[in-house]
């Protein structure tokens, strides 16, 4: 009579089914690794621990190494398996490919001039608005000589007035009788006569910064970045952008200064530049990086 009972794996997602099957087919090789995982590893003291220890180590390993075993015989089927599906993409996707490498190279040169389009415009714009920041720069400018020059006319007046007044004032007092009163005159002129110097110092410096020439200031030129167009329509998908690549010049990675991308490098790489100048023999780094020598226990 047949056998109908459900075997293992009956109403379990693939996955579950495959960790059942792995678990009957492997029972004493877990058993024995779990087993391994409980042992409690004992204080070594002597070289009859030393021992034991060493050939607890070698169980272990030779646990391992039968679990990689059975990993590869079981990994087999699944990779044929994977294998097969990966082929089944692959050669539909050989089929539909080469149309779209066909479609792009039919597409590039309209994008390429869409996108020089899009660039010549996009600077006309930015330099016009250049052109008119300069142009609101040039008539500030203006506007602060034309402010100097009338500034310097009007201390010029003053200066001029002071001065008349000054010389009025010292006329008065040669012709006031001597006494307190021309005492009084005269120190009234003489203070006039003072202010008058500094008028004329002020008039002078005045004309002096308004005969300076303006000092230029160009406005300065606007980046205007990465450019993307795309097809007009609902489906627009089909993109043209500014896409920048590099190479080496020259002697290239021998002579490149790494600090010019510093702050883009990821510290891994920089952990892996480390342990390789390391392992080459390399013990001093720098005060940033503390190179020990340690002693390892291999088995």
């Amino acid at each position: 009579m047949p056998n109908d009972t459900p075997g293992i794996g009956h109403n379990l997602s693939p996955v579950d089914a495959l960790k059942a099957n792995l678990k009957e087919r492997h029972a004493k090789l877990e058993n024995r690794i779990l087993e391994l995982a409980e042992r409690k590893i004992p204080a070594v003291k002597t070289e009859a621990d030393a021992t034991k220890v060493t050939t607890f180590v070698g169980q272990c390993k030779a646990a391992l190494k039968a679990l990689d075993e059975a990993h590869k015989v079981e990994k087999e089927d699944a990779l044929r398996v994977g294998q097969a599906v990966d082929k089944w993409r692959r050669d539909f996707r050989a089929e539909v490919e080469p149309q779209i490498a066909a479609a792009l190279a039919a597409l590039q040169p309209f994008m390429d001039a869409k996108h020089a389009a899009e660039t010549k415009r996009l600077e006309e714009e930015a330099a016009e608005r250049q052109r008119q920041l300069q142009a609101k720069l040039d008539a500030e400018a203006a506007e602060r000589k034309a402010a100097e020059a009338a500034e310097a006319a009007a201390a010029a007046a003053e200066a001029e007035e002071t001065r008349k007044a000054a010389e009025a004032a010292a006329a008065a007092a040669k012709a006031t009788p001597k006494g307190d009163s021309r005492h009084v005159a005269e120190a009234a002129a003489a203070e006039l006569a003072h202010r008058a110097e500094e008028a004329r110092k002020n008039a002078e410096a005045a004309m002096a910064a308004a005969e300076q020439p303006v000092a230029k200031v160009t406005a300065a030129a606007e980046p205007i970045g990465d450019v993307r167009v795309r097809v007009a329509g609902p489906d627009n998908r089909a993109l043209a952008k500014t896409v920048w690549t590099w190479g080496w010049v020259g002697e290239g990675p021998d002579k490149f200064d790494l600090n010019t991308v510093r702050n883009w490098m990821p510290p891994e790489a920089v952990s892996s530049a480390i342990d390789a100048a390391v392992r080459a023999g390399k013990r001093d780094l720098g005060p940033c990086v503390d190179i020990r020598e340690t002693t390892k226990v291999v088995v």
